[in-house]
């Protein structure tokens, strides 16, 4: 006979509260009359294609990777990159980012607060060429780095500012997560 250890009981309880929407906060009040819709044909019902699926999902997987982006940019010397940021990059991108986090750790450098995260667009969709479920989401992101100033290794600080579009290619990976693999600024846009 199997028995359920307490750790497991606790994570099944946490993953249930979590997906159900419990929280600490008190209830709503409840609703006395239910809303009326009416369904046209051009409202779309059930659950999303899934090229919608994979493009909200690679885009809640790029967002997921910009707010550790900064949280690790905001530590003196980039500290902990390896082991926050690889896990969410592949590919081209993958050499990109050792390269940039190395040399801010060897330099100490870091920004002062965060970048801003505008806007993420899913611009195209690229079906798996092997049919093992590899596609791609190329994304435009609109990037605002105006307030975060960086500081150098001498203490003293400087600015970037600037606004730009980053086109951002995300891989889907065999467990059906999404990885960064490219990222090209697109000189002179702006957003």
């Amino acid at each position: 006979m199997h028995r359920p250890t307490l750790l497991t009981l606790a994570l099944t309880i946490s993953l249930g509260l979590a997906a159900t929407g419990c929280t600490n906060h008190p209830d709503p009040p409840p609703i006395t009359d239910p809303p009326t819709t009416s369904t046209t044909a051009s409202e779309p019902t059930g659950t999303p294609d899934p090229q919608t699926r994979d493009e909200a999902a690679a885009a809640a997987a790029y967002e997921h990777y910009f707010d550790v982006m900064n949280q690790v940019r905001q530590r003196p010397g980039a500290q902990g990159w390896a082991t926050d940021l690889l896990p969410l990059t592949t590919g081209k991108y993958r050499a990109v980012v050792v390269n940039l986090y190395t040399q801010l750790a060897e330099q100490g450098v870091y920004t002062t607060g965060p970048s801003e995260l505008v806007s993420v667009t899913p611009t195209e969709y690229v079906p798996d060429p092997t049919g093992v479920g590899h596609q791609q989401v190329i994304l435009d992101v609109c990037i605002d780095s105006t307030d975060p100033r960086m500081v150098l290794p001498d203490g003293t600080e400087a600015g970037w500012g600037m606004r730009a579009i980053e086109k951002v290619m995300m891989q889907k990976i065999a467990d059906g997560g999404w990885l960064v693999s490219e990222s090209t600024t697109q000189e002179g846009a702006t957003c």
